[in-house]
């Protein structure tokens, strides 16, 4: 049986409920940050030391000072001894010491994996937008804008929830639920071992919705990212929807895109609303049990009110993790269902490289441009430029005039390396393209495009675009030759 599914268009991604594969390739980018993830697990182990040694405080006081106060009070009438109140009272202080330690733990807790998240966010955004800047300009040919600004933002941010309230959570819980049944063995061997009997159903329960849950976020992301992708299209392309009247074709579509999200995000909020109310029955059945038997164990003497309240609350304690495990792993299945989409393009390979011992393009003086029986085709089989040959002269000025889809443009993006030839080679004095880098080549070329486009900022900036070596004087220059001049003034 096939590993993948083909969701819509380009979204393949793989069906596996558990992805090891993926996991140990975001792992690296949780290893650069290892420090942090390191506090965060010693900030939670804080949070379950308060947690223990509240339940402890609980036990000491009713088997002690209560204990001892009301004897004390049956027996003789009298008021309390000072020395049982004060030991009270030192108690009360040593619970409310940990109490107010534990609440700052809980927000050293999501401080820390806020920021831990956050950091692994940063690193992957930047890999996947400089990945994207690499790639070829065919292979955005074909992509939705909106689908790929929706990888680099949502599918990101679906991976920061995984590092904060995912993978690092999930892995203490499971060390929380050994340590509880541990310490719960130490207790009460007997009620620890009707409760590890007991807890294997519970976990099930947490995990009986998996199987649907990635299928539904996968979904969810791949129909969020279509209908972002329509979006941008119709608000680039505002005016010519305008002008041909095609408002209401263009809000019938939208509004079949978003009915599409709708019932993906239904689906999935569906799953979840089944779940919580799943496991609070499974767990009340699990807490009657446990009372029922601890009620047994403190009427035969066998553990005193002190002992079964203390365990008691650790098994709130172990209830916790249990309950939210299910939690835990939607996150982690919304995670991958974005990490296959980020990988997707992580792995896709850009088709024009620079050669291992490029040429430097400063050796370009004269200028001969040369093709020599070129052919090229976006799609096998349909031939848009075939055996092309003609030289520019240093020089001469050279139109090139013909109908739409003719091949102009792609004459345009093989001369500045944006695609490669399928056969024959293009040359610049003498020395072919594909012996350049690509982005050392295109410094030597001024390009006018066939659509204006400005980017947010200053028009000096629009013209400028980074380059440190345009200096005020060369812009001028620039301005004079292109007659554009006048109308930057």
């Amino acid at each position: 049986m096939s590993d993948t599914v083909d969701i819509h268009g380009d979204e393949v991604v793989s069906a596996k409920t558990l992805d090891f594969g993926l996991l140990r390739r975001l792992l690296p980018y949780a290893r650069r940050h290892w420090p942090a993830f390191a506090r965060s697990l010693l900030v939670l182990a804080g949070v379950l030391a308060c947690e223990l040694a509240t339940g402890w405080l609980w036990k000491r006081a009713i088997d002690g000072p209560a204990t001892d106060a009301l004897n004390a009070g049956v027996a003789e009438g009298a008021a309390i001894d000072p020395s049982i109140r004060a030991a009270f009272l030192w108690i009360v202080a040593a619970y409310l010491g940990f109490v107010v330690v534990k609440t700052l733990l809980s927000y050293a807790e999501v401080a820390v994996l806020g920021r831990t998240g956050q950091l692994v966010v940063h690193d992957l955004r930047r890999d996947v937008f400089r990945h994207i800047a690499r790639l070829d300009v065919n292979w955005f040919d074909g992509r939705p804008t909106g689908s790929l600004v929706t990888r680099v933002t949502s599918d990101v941010e679906n991976l920061s929830e995984m590092f904060t309230s995912g993978l690092v959570v999930i892995v203490f819980d499971l060390l929380k639920i050994v340590v509880i049944i541990a310490v719960l063995f130490w207790l009460s061997a007997k009620l620890a071992l009707l409760t590890l009997l007991a807890t294997p159903v519970l976990i099930g329960v947490s995990l009986l919705f998996r199987g649907g849950a990635r299928e539904a976020f996968r979904l969810v992301r791949a129909r969020a990212s279509r209908q972002s992708g329509y979006l941008q299209e119709v608000l680039s392309g505002v005016r010519v929807v305008q002008a041909f009247g095609r408002e209401d074709r263009v809000r019938g579509r939208y509004d079949e895109l978003q009915h599409d999200t709708y019932r993906a995000a239904l689906r999935a909020l569906l799953l979840f609303a089944l779940f919580f109310p799943t496991i609070s029955l499974a767990e009340a059945l699990y807490k009657g049990g446990a009372l029922w038997a601890f009620g047994g164990e403190v009427e035969s003497g066998a553990m005193t009110l002190g002992e079964f309240l203390q365990f008691w609350m650790y098994l709130y304690v172990l209830l916790a993790p249990i309950r939210e495990l299910g939690e835990r792993y939607n996150v982690l299945q919304a995670a991958f269902a974005s990490a296959e989409r980020l990988f997707q393009i992580l792995d896709t390979k850009p088709r024009v490289t620079a050669p291992a011992d490029p040429v430097s393009a400063d050796r370009i003086t004269a200028g001969h441009v040369r093709f020599e029986h070129v052919s090229f085709h976006y799609t096998e089989g349909v031939p848009v430029l075939r055996d092309v040959s003609f030289e520019i002269p240093p020089g001469h000025t050279v139109a090139l005039v013909g109908a739409t889809g003719a091949g102009k443009s792609t004459i345009v993006d093989l001369l500045l390396r944006f695609r490669d030839p399928v056969a024959g080679r293009v040359t610049i004095d003498g020395t072919a393209l594909d012996r350049f880098d690509p982005s050392d080549l295109r410094r030597h070329f001024g390009l006018v495009m066939q659509e204006d486009y400005l980017f947010h900022g200053t028009l000096r900036e629009n013209l400028v675009m980074d380059r440190e070596e345009v200096d005020e004087e060369s812009l001028a220059i620039a301005l004079e030759a292109s007659r554009a001049g006048e109308v930057v003034a």
